[in-house]
């Protein structure tokens, strides 16, 4: 009589998918070695067998399974007793009646299948500069969707800060509580019927309620009757400048910290400016120690350039006097105390007066809007 002695363990089965029906039960399939018996674990509680084709190919259909998560694992027995190790295991979330499996999907039209994760879609508010997730709001409001009548965990990092119920629509929102200043990193998960998804996809904010350091003002020589004013300040952020309560000009501040503004057109005298500079957050400095330039302001006298044309001497002494001077200046002629006539500069510094006698005319006065500083001037006959 032959016999055969067969010591070696067949290999493990592989689970090639897996399903839920209805009554909670999972039905897996595979492969393993032909005419094989196969046993199926979960953990350590055996919960289904079957025995393989002559092709290796098998099919199980576990015992009614409770609500949670099951690693599901195969052996295989061959005709001489050997067992084989045990398959990868495969996850099995049971929910209230199904689930899904780790490569297929329940299928049952009663049961709740385990969640997606859900989103988080915006938060609010968002001071300072929209979309930069930047603020000074320290209670935050977040918002998102989920499966319809679930329940949202919200994290920031692995701290539950708390929970939030979906509407009929999926629809849910949760406030904080007043956060720190930095940086929150807030995740959600979906529960539905004992089973939670995954983590959500984070939404980084940072929450800064520190208000910048109030700018500091020089001030640039004025141009005429405007000042241009300069300083330093935060890089990045937004420079009021103002006399009084008056907004004068913004402007962003650069990279290294400088900034300058210039004035609108300005009256003769003192002025006052201050300034405030504003954080990507919103949050805004106090005002700055003020300065005070003058405007329309010269330094001595000078020359004006003027030429005199068109003298008739010995009977009317008329001439047309033209000159340079600055942009936009007011241009006084004088024959000694009394007026003779204005003029106004144009754009490039140029004016002309037409005057009807100038026999007597020894000084020129150049007023350039707002101060009066004398000029010398000649004429030729």
């Amino acid at each position: 009589m032959a016999v055969i002695v067969d010591t070696k363990a067949p290999a493990a089965p592989t689970i090639a998918s897996d399903t839920v029906n209805s009554a909670n039960q999972v039905v897996l399939s595979g492969t393993a070695e032909a005419n094989s018996t196969i046993k199926v674990f979960d953990g350590t509680t055996q919960v289904g067998t079957a025995t393989t084709n002559s092709s290796g190919a098998w099919s199980v259909t576990t015992s009614a399974l409770s609500a949670g998560s099951h690693a599901l694992a195969a052996k295989a027995t061959d005709v001489a007793g050997n067992v084989s190790a045990a398959s990868a295991a495969v996850d099995a979330i049971i929910g209230s009646g199904t689930t899904t499996g780790s490569t297929g999907s329940g299928t049952s039209g009663t049961g709740t299948t385990a969640p997606a994760a859900p989103k988080i879609a915006s938060f609010s508010n968002d001071t300072g500069t929209t979309g930069d997730h930047i603020t000074s709001d320290k209670t935050l409001t977040l918002a998102g969707t989920a499966v319809a009548n679930s329940t949202v965990k919200v994290f920031d990092g692995a701290t539950q800060l708390g929970t939030a119920t979906a509407d009929a629509n999926g629809a849910w929102h949760y406030t904080t509580a007043a956060l720190p200043d930095g940086k929150h990193s807030f995740t959600a998960t979906d529960t539905v019927s004992g089973v939670t998804s995954k983590a959500s996809t984070s939404l980084d904010v940072t929450v800064d309620t520190a208000a910048p350091d109030a700018p500091v003002l020089l001030s640039d020589p004025t141009t005429h009757n405007r000042a241009t004013v300069s300083g330093t300040a935060e890089a990045g952020s937004l420079i009021k400048l103002y006399e009084g309560t008056t907004l004068l000009g913004t402007t962003t501040v650069a990279s290294d910290g400088d900034w300058s503004v210039t004035t609108p057109n300005l009256t003769h005298g003192s002025h006052t400016f201050t300034a405030t500079a504003t954080d990507a957050a919103g949050n805004t400095s106090a005002l700055s120690q003020p300065i005070d330039p003058p405007i329309g302001s010269h330094s001595g006298g000078g020359t004006s350039t003027v030429e005199v044309t068109n003298v008739r001497q010995h009977w009317d002494h008329t001439a047309t006097i033209k000159g340079t001077a600055d942009p936009n200046s007011e241009i006084k002629l004088y024959d000694g105390t009394t007026s003779v006539g204005s003029s106004t500069t144009d754009a490039d510094g140029k004016w002309s007066f037409q005057t009807s006698d100038l026999s007597g005319v020894q000084t020129g006065e150049m007023v350039d809007g707002c101060s009066e500083t004398s000029w010398t001037l000649s004429t030729a006959q």
